[in-house]
């Protein structure tokens, strides 16, 4: 409709419209956002959930944005929007995650490492 009426010049799906998809930083911005989010954070995913329990990786993902906040705040200090609600927010998700790994056991479990998995399993074997 915004087309025939003339509101969107050129038309979004026209040659001209698709035009400035085609310059270099546009395509360099599809690649990245293809190999780094998808490809690599999808085989990265895949390789966690062979090394550790599905419980943690959970928690892992509840830290994902905060985390990404910060490392935003790392990269471009001057850029970034970082107060108090950021602060808060972020300090509330970390809580949050502590009380969940420790009200499981995964604090212990990440301390032992591989001993820690391994002394799961065999408590599991053991009630099994």
């Amino acid at each position: 409709v915004d087309s025939l009426a003339r509101l969107e010049e050129p038309p979004p799906l026209s040659a001209a419209g698709l035009a400035p998809l085609w310059r270099p930083a546009a395509l360099l911005a599809v690649a990245y956002a293809v190999l780094l989010s998808s490809v690599v954070g999808y085989s990265l995913r895949a390789w966690a959930n062979r090394h550790t329990d599905a419980s943690v990786l959970v928690l892992y993902n509840a830290v994902q944005p905060p985390l990404t906040a910060l490392l935003s705040l790392a990269v471009d200090p001057v850029g970034s929007r970082w107060g108090l609600s950021e602060a808060a927010g972020t300090a509330l998700v970390m809580a949050a995650v502590l009380v969940c790994a420790r009200g499981d056991g995964l604090v212990g479990r990440l301390a032992g490492g591989s001993r820690g998995r391994e002394r799961d399993r065999r408590v599991r074997r053991d009630e099994a």
